[in-house]
C-alpha cells in the first residue's frame, strides 16, 4: 500500500519499503539463519536450516501472489504438508573461543567509529574524551585510540594497518 502510494506520486521507494513490498516467496523453500547467537551453558552457536528434499527445493524462489490474503503463507504450508514431507539440512557454526570473538567484535566496533570520524573530519586526532556515535551506540573513540597507541607493540600487524590507513599517530 505504501509502495503504491509513493510510486503514484513519483517518489522513490525507501529501501525498507522496497524490501517489504517485494513479492513473497514460498516460506518452505527458503534458507533460514538465526539472527543472534544461541547459548547453551558455555557453548555458543549460530544455526541455519536449508531445504534438502526435492519437494522443498522445488519451492525455492517460487512466488506467492501479492494479492493473496494475510494467511496465504500459513495456508500454503498446511496444503504442502497434507501431501508431502520435507527434509532440511541443519547447520551449526560453533564458537570455539568466545574471548576472541568478543575482542574481534569490539575491535570492529571501535574501528567503525574511527572510520566514521576520519570520513567526517579528515583526520584521526580526536580529543581523549571524544565519544563517537555509531548506529546509536556511544563509542569512546579517544580512549580507544590512546589505548591502541600504548599497546601498539602488542597489536597484530593487521590492526595497526587498519589504523595506519586512517592516519593514526603512533
Amino acid at each position: 500500500m505504501a509502495a503504491k502510494a509513493l510510486t503514484t506520486v513519483g517518489r522513490p521507494l525507501p529501501s525498507a519499503v522496497e524490501t517489504l513490498a517485494t513479492a513473497n516467496d514460498h516460506i518452505l523453500g527458503e534458507t533460514f539463519h538465526s539472527m543472534a547467537a544461541l547459548r547453551y551453558g558455555d557453548h555458543v552457536a549460530k544455526m541455519s536450516a536449508t531445504p534438502r528434499s526435492a519437494y522443498v527445493k522445488a519451492l525455492t524462489g517460487s512466488h506467492i501472489d501479492k494479492k493473496a490474503d494475510e494467511s496465504a503463507l500459513r495456508d500454503f504450508v498446511i496444503d504442502f504438508f497434507a501431501d508431502n514431507s520435507a527434509e532440511y539440512d541443519i547447520r551449526a557454526q560453533l564458537c570455539a573461543n568466545i574471548g576472541a570473538v568478543r575482542q574481534s567484535d569490539q575491535w570492529a566496533t571501535n574501528l567503525a567509529a574511527a572510520r566514521q570520524f576520519h570520513a567526517r573530519e579528515g583526520h584521526l586526532h580526536p580529543a581523549r574524551k571524544h565519544v563517537e556515535l555509531v548506529d546509536g551506540e556511544e563509542i569512546k573513540l579517544g580512549s580507544f585510540l590512546d589505548d591502541s597507541r600504548r599497546r601498539a607493540a602488542k597489536l597484530p600487524a593487521e590492526r595497526c594497518a587498519d589504523l595506519d590507513v586512517l592516519g593514526m599517530r603512533w
